[in-house]
């Protein structure tokens, strides 16, 4: 029963989904914008309808599956109250891309391509691309670096999601979830194919209410599950399993990961093409929706924490809650699809529209290739999406890799394009070698979290700092001048 409630419900929200892009973005043959089409897009968004656009999409965005929604719920136990440290730097985060981004936008120039009528214009690729060969370089590398991030992040969504999945449905073999992670990836990357940049924008104004009433129906079910056990132990809650060495070194990883989230991301620079001013406007009213999104995912588990073994992490600690919510209730078991389906929705289909843009950016003119926005069989595009996301699930699996570990090792890719924004944001030209040094050191930090013991997080959890040291010598000149001693 529990099964089939499970798809039915994640069926339900993919029919909504499909309504919503139906009824705000009309199957295109190019996912390109005449200069027509952006006029008309900025007079739909000056009668109000901005505003609320802008927040839903910064909720739906942040609000990842894999690192923030299961993350949250299933590996409370190793940080325990340490987690609030990802909420309360939120709002770091805020701080610095309204500036950053400020500043960024200071420059004539860079103003100029962020606010053409060239779609492209809004991706990393093009803030650090300059008409001389290291401003090309630059954008080079933004390009590979944003594209691995990407990749990674709809990768984790879609994985997540169908470990999830398959668990409840009752598909144990690699195989069968292989087949269960095919299905959703096509889905998700023919929506996004299909009906291009006005469909998801607007299906986030649903998506990202159904992510709250989902997750407070899974909070309610949780906290019956926690009160119905007569030995529980509340101070349990606020234990953590980790030593606590690691996790100070999570919440130092976590001031700097967090500062960066936005900015240092995709689908904010699209979101300044699409909404102009109200991307930094916004951003107050967009990150406090989202960490009122986060207390939800975080009180939710505190109770798994008091209702579950702790001895189970990520999924599995996610699939122990379904089943316990399936049996007070098969509506608030219901709750976490319809928060988990909306919540892959959301992030995925940014995420997979902004891999088209960047990989259609020609780094040597410093433009978008329109020709390659051309959608002429989505359906071939898809097919070879899901193909590949299946390929490494299973290849994932075979090697019994541990899906904690690549989780919190992957994400943190984007990190490497600090150094280059710090740079713009100090009004310094970004150097090419600060982020091959970046990358460097995150690979080797790689290397070594996956040469520790899989229950072993300190290289793990050092990873997001890897970008530090090369991003305090991309800002140097500029610290240093500011105390008088450069010229």
């Amino acid at each position: 029963m529990l099964g089939i409630v499970a798809i039915l419900t994640t069926l339900t929200v993919c029919m909504v989904t499909y309504v919503g892009y139906q009824a705000f973005g009309p199957q295109r043959a190019s996912l390109f914008f005449t200069r027509e089409e952006k006029k008309d897009w900025d007079r739909s968004l000056s009668r109000g309808l901005g505003d609320w656009l802008t927040v839903s999409n910064i909720v739906g965005t942040l609000t990842s599956l894999a690192t923030v929604y299961v993350f949250f719920i299933g590996n409370y136990v190793l940080f325990g109250p340490w987690i609030l440290v990802c909420i309360a730097t939120l709002y770091v985060g805020r701080h610095v891309t309204e500036r950053a981004t400020h500043r960024i936008l200071a420059d004539p120039d860079r103003r100029h391509r962020l606010e053409a009528v060239d779609l492209g214009s809004g991706v990393i690729a093009s803030v650090l691309w300059s008409d001389d060969p290291e401003g090309r370089w630059m954008s080079r590398l933004g390009k590979a670096i944003s594209l691995a991030g990407l990749l990674a992040v709809i990768w984790l969504e879609f994985s997540v999601f169908a470990d999830i999945l398959s668990y409840v449905v009752g598909l144990r073999m690699p195989l069968e979830r292989t087949a269960v992670i095919f299905a959703l990836t096509f889905v998700v990357v023919h929506f996004t194919m299909r009906f291009g940049l006005r469909g998801f924008v607007f299906a986030d104004l649903f998506q990202s209410p159904l992510i709250l009433v989902g997750s407070l129906l899974v909070l309610v079910g949780a906290a019956l599950v926690a009160l119905d056990n007569p030995s529980v132990e509340v101070l349990r809650g606020f234990q953590h399993r980790l030593p606590l060495a690691e996790c100070v070194l999570f919440a130092v990883a976590t001031v700097f990961l967090n500062s960066f989230l936005v900015l240092a991301t995709e689908p904010h620079w699209m979101r300044v093409w699409m909404f102009g001013e109200r991307e930094q406007t916004m951003q107050r009213y967009g990150v406090g929706s989202t960490a009122a999104v986060w207390m939800v995912l975080l009180a939710i588990g505190f109770a798994v924490s008091l209702a579950t073994d702790p001895g189970i992490l990520g999924t599995d600690s996610v699939n122990a809650l379904i089943q316990r919510l399936g049996s007070v209730s098969i509506v608030l078991a219901a709750g976490f699809f319809i928060a988990g389906t909306a919540t892959l929705f959301s992030t995925a289909d940014a995420h997979i529209f902004a891999t088209i843009l960047v990989s259609a950016y020609d780094t040597r003119r410093g433009r978008i290739s329109t020709e390659k926005l051309t959608v002429r069989r989505p359906w071939f595009f898809s097919l070879a999406a899901a193909s590949l996301a299946a390929a490494i699930y299973f290849a994932v699996k075979e090697h019994d890799l541990p899906f904690e570990k690549v989780v919190l090792l992957v994400f943190p890719i984007y990190l490497n394009l600090v150094p280059g924004l710090t740079a713009l944001w100090l009004g310094l030209k970004p150097r090419p070698a600060h982020m091959v040094m970046s990358l460097i050191l995150y690979a080797a930090c790689c290397v070594l979290a996956f040469g520790e013991p899989h229950d072993d997080f300190l290289w793990t959890l050092a990873t997001p700092l890897a970008p530090v040291v090369p991003t305090l010598l991309a800002a140097a000149p500029a610290l240093l001048r500011r105390r008088g001693y450069a010229s």
